[in-house]
């Protein structure tokens, strides 16, 4: 805390004014400060401001030397992405069936009823192609 201690030599109202006058010149000094740093920061953003706008503007029609070159190549990868991701899922889907005990032994019945039908069929086909004595 600040305060001024009144004398009689001085009349108070001088120390009060003189004291406030400081404290002006102090404070006016102050915001000229503030009000350069301000229109600095201004300066500088639209500074920014108008170097996006014309990168905006270059990159809005950009084509580029080998856009077509560029475009059919893109068009192939997302073609080759889209075959490896389908190729991916098989593979898991493969993986998972290998890894699970209840699909093998599914698997592995399919397969010996598809033998069993095969071995029917071939005796079947051998019963009928011999000639038949009456």
């Amino acid at each position: 805390d600040f305060a001024f201690e009144k004398t009689k030599a001085n009349p108070s109202d001088k120390q009060h004014s003189a004291a406030t006058n400081l404290q002006a010149v102090y404070l006016k000094k102050l915001l000229e400060e503030k009000e350069k740093e301000i229109k600095s920061l201004q300066n500088q953003l639209h500074k920014a401001n108008n170097e996006n706008v014309k990168l905006i503007q270059e990159l809005e029609g950009y084509r580029g030397k080998n856009y077509d070159e560029m475009y059919k190549e893109n068009m192939t990868n997302k073609d080759y992405l889209n075959r490896v991701c389908r190729e991916n899922i098989l593979l898991r889907g493969q993986i998972r069936k290998q890894g699970n005990r209840v699909l093998q032994r599914l698997g592995e019945k399919d397969v010996e009823e598809k033998q069993n039908l095969e071995k029917t069929e071939r005796l079947r086909m051998t019963k009928s192609a011999k000639p038949r004595l009456c």
